[in-house]
Parts: C-alpha cells; structure tokens; sequence
C-alpha cells in the first residue's frame, strides 16, 4: 500500500469517526490534568469530551485519533486497570518491572483498538516530574478488515509516585505524524509535574 493510500484512507476514517465524537479545544498553557498532573502546552490540542474510543482519563488528538493520539492516564492505582475496562482489561500493580509494565500497556492497546504485530523499538529508564520511571517506544498495527490499517509508531513515559501509575502515551501512523510531533509531546512529558511540585 502506497504512502498516500494508507494517509487518504486513514483520513477518510478519522472523519468518520470523529463524527460521532466531540472535542474542545485545549492550550496553549498550563492545563491541570484532574487535578493529578500538571503538563504545559505549547500548541492547540483536541480534547475528547464524550464519545467512543476514549481510553484514558485523557484522549488528545491533533489530527484526528485515527492519525494520531495521545493518551494521559493519571495516578491509577494499584489493582487499577490500563487503558482497558473489565474482568480481563490488564491491571497496574506497584513495584511491576518495566518489560511486566510495558506488557500490560500493550495488552491494553490490544483489547482497545487491535494493536497487533508489536515490535520493540526502544525500552529504558527515564525521569519524569522528579520520579524514576520508563521511556519506551514501539511499533505496532493496527485496525482490522474494512478500517484503515496504518502502521503506528508509539512513545510513552510510565512512572510510579505513592504507589500509583502516571501514564502518558502517544501514537501515530509511523509516516509523517510520528515524527512531525514527536518533539512536542516529549516538550509535553519534560512540563510534567504532579500538583504539590513548583515549576522549575
């Protein structure tokens, strides 16, 4: 499939899609994620309001959630579940190791919007808001037959402060969106700081 096939395709779904969904903009500016994280914007996002396909306390899109997507899941708890809900949806539990963590991210991916084919672009340690945590990035596919089957590239930062997970996740289709943002949301992941934190 041709690079402008899988980009017209994908377009075509995230404005079917999007139909069904709502969004307000957010940014530039501090923004207080329910009041548990707080991140600074350098540029407009688009915040999921209500909807279908919302994963995380907080879903963002610039382009479209088919294009791109970034996922900011706040202070979950231990026993709290990942990016998916019900009986078998992965669950945080403190003290996991970063391969256990990354796997239950993935799982998460996979129950939510058939992630498939993982490829392990990059896995280590990384400090974010003042505590140790995780950096990794990877690749995967996504969709099934009928929607847009465009190859994703992921990166994500994961750590833990009083025994609860603060998780930040971006993906988007590996040609041309990935690159062109992936420098903000690492602007975006440098801001983090939980509310008891002054700016530095």
């Amino acid at each position: 499939m041709t690079r402008f096939r899988i980009i017209l395709i994908a377009l075509a779904a995230a404005l079917s899609l999007t139909a069904c969904q709502h969004y307000a903009s957010i940014g530039p500016g501090a923004y207080d994620i329910h009041q548990k994280l707080l991140v600074d914007l350098d540029r407009t996002w688009n915040r999921q309001v209500e909807g279908p396909g919302r994963l995380c306390p907080e879903s963002w899109t610039s382009n479209g959630p088919l294009l791109d997507a970034l996922c900011i899941a706040p202070a979950i708890a231990d026993g709290g579940t990942v990016l998916s809900e019900g009986k078998d949806a992965p669950k945080f539990r403190s003290g996991m190791n970063p391969t256990d963590l990354l796997g239950i991210i993935q799982t998460g991916l996979s129950q939510t919007i058939k992630a498939s084919d993982f490829v392990l672009v990059a896995l280590q340690p990384a400090t974010v808001a003042g505590y140790e945590g995780i950096r990794f990035e990877f690749k995967f596919g996504a969709g099934t037959a009928g929607e847009a089957e465009t190859d994703r590239h992921a990166l994500g930062y994961a750590f833990e402060a009083d025994k609860r997970l603060y998780l930040i996740l971006f993906h988007a289709a590996e040609i041309h969106y990935f690159p062109m943002m992936m420098q903000g949301v690492e602007k975006i992941v440098a801001s983090a700081r939980l509310p008891n934190q002054r700016k530095t």
